[in-house]
């Protein structure tokens, strides 16, 4: 837990190379040591729309509660009980920041792990510096992990400069990138976004 925290602490980020031309314009850009596409960027460089978002779309409440939304707990049993198999998750942002962090399987006991986790995130962090670390971890799908690179793959723009429409699509991604792969699965990440916004 303590090694988890100081990544966070340190803004440890995955590296990328990019290759640029003589005036700083990225021409191409290299994967990571991860096999991933990635840029940090700080929140405020981030749309507030896209910001918006993505607690809209994973954790409508996640101003409001300490890393593990009870309601969502209680809503998720519910739905698994009725349904006799799992059907619903309840994981917030923090979570899955933790997720993201700490790595491992979907098993009771990991979700345990990230709850514990996600309360000391909660307590160590504030919430604006949950979301930047979040939107920074995420992966987007096609290899591209961050919202920048995310804002940057799928739109050729950074992540500030993103409309309302393209906020949505990115924060729909999340939730699972092949699902809602923009290059096979259009149509139902056209109807996902079409929700969230």
């Amino acid at each position: 837990e303590a090694q988890v925290l100081e990544r966070v602490r340190a803004r440890q980020a995955v590296e990328r190379l990019g290759i640029v031309d003589r005036h700083g314009l990225l021409l191409r850009e290299a994967r990571s040591g991860r096999e991933r596409k990635s840029r940090w960027v700080p929140l405020e460089r981030i749309s507030p729309k896209l910001v918006a978002a993505t607690v809209a779309a994973e954790d409508r409440r996640f101003w409001d509660h300490g890393g593990v939304d009870v309601l969502a707990v209680g809503r998720a049993v519910v739905q698994d009980v009725l349904a006799a198999e799992v059907v619903s998750g309840a994981s917030t942002i923090t979570m899955q920041l933790a997720k993201l962090l700490r790595g491992g399987g979907r098993t009771l006991g990991n979700k345990f792990l990230e709850a514990a986790l996600a309360r000391r995130i909660e307590r160590d962090f504030d919430k604006s510096r949950i979301l930047e670390e979040y939107l920074n971890r995420v992966p987007y799908g096609n290899e591209i992990e961050g919202v920048e690179a995310a804002a940057w793959g799928y739109f050729r723009k950074s992540a500030l400069e993103l409309s309302l429409g393209e906020a949505a699509t990115l924060a729909a991604l999340p939730r699972s990138p092949t699902l809602y792969d923009p290059y096979r699965q259009g149509g139902r990440l056209l109807a996902r976004r079409n929700r969230i916004l």
